[in-house]
């Protein structure tokens, strides 16, 4: 500790400033209830009145009446008692000493009991420090602990270091969306147009060659060039190079996805704009008979990794979704608007809507579209111009756009 360099961070006011009594009384080992257990088993000692005021993620479990002949004790194995004493101090004082040794502890201590201004000040400690020598340590840092405040402060001091960390192994190895949170930044400090078109050259090109997996997000990355800014001539280069990755058409290639978990056929498929993919319905055995199903399953293909690379198993890739209103094969299916519309069976007459899996709704709901019933069966569903069209085998149904 003599030889590191350390800030203070406090509240307004400093807890130490309105009752410095408080933690008189901790240094004094005066009135202590509450064990915390530590790296290496060492044993410090507190107050859960104070420890369940200051920290409202325990106060539920520290207010429980303790079991007979125990007392109350908290178990912190994988923190230091280095950690674990800066962070004691602040608790009774509401002063937080932040130094390198501690600062990635604070962060890992915080997150778990949901405390953002220690957060937020272990990171700023941190973000002021971050060179050349220690951005790949604390942005893997950042990843580990999915602390977006950390890695959020390592995407400003890249993009104030843009021309020098692009030569660097570690922009390669950035993940496409930090490339693309970067380019996006109107604060990034590159020298011209045409130095940002090499960057996205060196992602896409790791190891000298096209990555065409890392091809795929390209498209998206040379939409934030700002082609007005970049020179004429340069503009007429690019387009004479075929050799250059902006010339270069993906391959087409087949990837064989895992089964589904419940066979079947003549379903219905879609796909929505965010990579997810919905199978409802079709044709298949249950209870060892063949039967028309109702059941739907989802999976996300969203980046190459979803499909690529070893294969998950059917109960790891797909996942259940709300069954449909009926059995249907041999249905149609299509997306408007951000939901699903069903229509189409043997006999059937009606229009069913899916509203997609979300934080309400994690199965998605099924409704059935009012006035949707026709003449003749609905044989087939389609979109144009903001309009959802059902056609059947002798009337055509437009349903309200509005």
């Amino acid at each position: 500790m003599t030889h590191q360099e350390t800030q203070m961070f406090e509240d307004q006011p400093a807890l130490i400033h309105c009752l410095p009594q408080l933690n008189n009384l901790r240094v004094a080992g005066k009135l202590a209830d509450l064990t915390i257990e530590l790296q290496n088993n060492v044993k410090v000692n507190a107050h859960r009145v104070v420890f369940a005021s200051r920290m409202p993620s325990l106060c539920n479990a520290l207010c429980k009446p303790p079991r007979t002949g125990q007392d109350f004790m908290l178990k912190w194995p994988q923190i230091s008692p280095e950690v674990a004493t800066s962070f004691i101090d602040y608790i009774y004082t509401g002063q937080l000493e932040v130094h390198e040794a501690n600062a990635a502890g604070l962060t890992v201590l915080s997150q778990q009991l949901v405390l953002p201004q220690v957060e937020e000040w272990a990171v700023s400690f941190m973000a002021t420090r971050l060179d050349s020598e220690n951005i790949v340590n604390k942005w893997q840092l950042a990843e580990l602990l999915k602390s977006d405040m950390l890695k959020t402060a390592c995407l400003q001091h890249i993009k104030a270091t843009f021309e020098d960390t692009v030569p660097t192994d570690f922009f390669i190895q950035l993940p496409s969306e930090a490339v693309l949170s970067l380019l996006r930044a109107d604060d990034l400090q590159a020298e011209s147009e045409e130095s940002v078109l090499n960057a996205i050259q060196r992602w896409v090109s790791p190891l000298g060659e096209v990555d065409e997996t890392r091809l795929v997000h390209a498209e998206a990355m040379m939409r934030e060039v700002r082609w007005g800014q970049v020179d004429g001539d340069f503009r007429c280069q690019l387009q004479d190079d075929d050799e250059g990755f902006w010339n270069k058409n993906l391959g087409c290639a087949w990837y064989e996805l895992p089964n589904l978990r419940q066979a079947r056929g003549s379903a219905a498929a879609v796909a929505l704009p965010d990579g997810r993919v919905f199978v409802m319905g079709g044709y298949g055995s249950q209870n060892n008979s063949w039967c028309t199903l109702s059941s739907v399953e989802t999976c996300h293909l969203r980046e190459p990794a979803d499909w690529q690379g070893p294969r998950k198993a059917s109960n790891v890739f797909w996942k259940d979704a709300a069954a449909m209103l009926y059995s249907r094969s041999g249905h149609d299916a299509v997306v408007f608007r951000g939901r699903i519309f069903v229509g189409g069976r043997q006999g059937s007459r009606t229009v069913d809507i899916f509203t997609p899996p979300d934080n309400k709704r994690p199965l998605g709901q099924w409704t059935h579209l009012t006035n949707s019933d026709t003449k003749s069966p609905t044989t087939a569903l389609a979109v144009c111009q903001e309009r959802l069209f059902s056609f059947g085998k002798s009337s055509v149904l437009h349903p309200a756009t509005g």
